[in-house]
């Protein structure tokens, strides 16, 4: 009969060789699943981190700690073409007023209010709205005058009739308005949205102030705003 201590012995060495066996890829699975393929033929690299999918394939540095990352999979695209921005207007004129002004584009202020030239002999286009030609309202407005230099060429705006013509000018050429009615409308009452609307049928609104002048605010009360329809066609 085979002794315990025999049979205790031949108990152990079965076990640790279960223990001891390799894997059958010839690695530890979860060891390989950590440090993923060696870099050197060898054993399984001991850095957690991988190399950046912009690298050009240099090792990462042993005992980092970064989180491994997955390489990100490049996708052909075709190359952008932008669309080309729409003429900005550059002059305006109102010959019922015997006005040409030279017009710049303009944003907001700090105060998040239309930025407009000090000079009332220029006139302001709203660069973020509608351009000439395009669906929309073109805002272009101008100080009626200042203190130093008196009335501006639109402080007259308000004179205007029905069927006026305006004309702005572009690097492309000039679109003709007629004027389809003026509206003075309170500062504080003036609907915003219907004066810098992005939408529906071309149209240019020419802004200027109007009405009682406030001596506390130094700014007048109303607005004058003269809305005009583009004639058919480019000149």
């Amino acid at each position: 009969m085979i002794g315990l201590a025999a049979v205790t012995a031949l108990l152990v060495g079965a076990v640790l060789l279960f223990l001891t066996r390799p894997s059958a890829d010839g690695a530890g699975t979860v060891d390989a699943a950590l440090s993923g393929p060696s870099t050197t033929g060898g054993s399984s690299s001991t850095s957690s981190a991988a190399p950046s999918p912009t690298s050009s394939g240099t090792s990462p540095s042993p005992g980092s700690t970064k989180a491994a990352k997955a390489p990100r999979t490049a996708v052909a695209t075709a190359p952008a073409t932008p669309s080309a921005a729409p003429p900005a207007p550059t002059s305006v004129s109102v010959p019922e007023l015997d006005a040409t002004l030279p017009v710049r584009p303009v944003g907001v202020d700090t105060t998040g209010a239309m930025s407009i030239p000090e000079d009332p002999r220029q006139a302001g286009w709203y660069k973020f709205g509608s351009a000439p030609g395009q669906d929309g309202a073109t805002v272009i407005t101008a100080h009626v005058d200042t203190k130093e230099l008196g009335p501006g060429p639109l402080a007259r705006l308000d004179t205007l009739s029905k069927g006026d013509a305006v004309t702005v000018r572009t690097s492309a050429g000039t679109t003709t308005y007629r004027v389809r009615e003026v509206v003075l409308a309170r500062k504080t009452e003036l609907d915003l949205d219907a004066l810098f609307r992005r939408s529906g049928r071309p149209a240019l609104h020419l802004v200027t102030c109007g009405g009682a002048f406030d001596p506390k605010t130094g700014h007048y009360e109303d607005n004058v705003v003269a809305i005009a329809e583009p004639v058919a066609g480019r000149e």
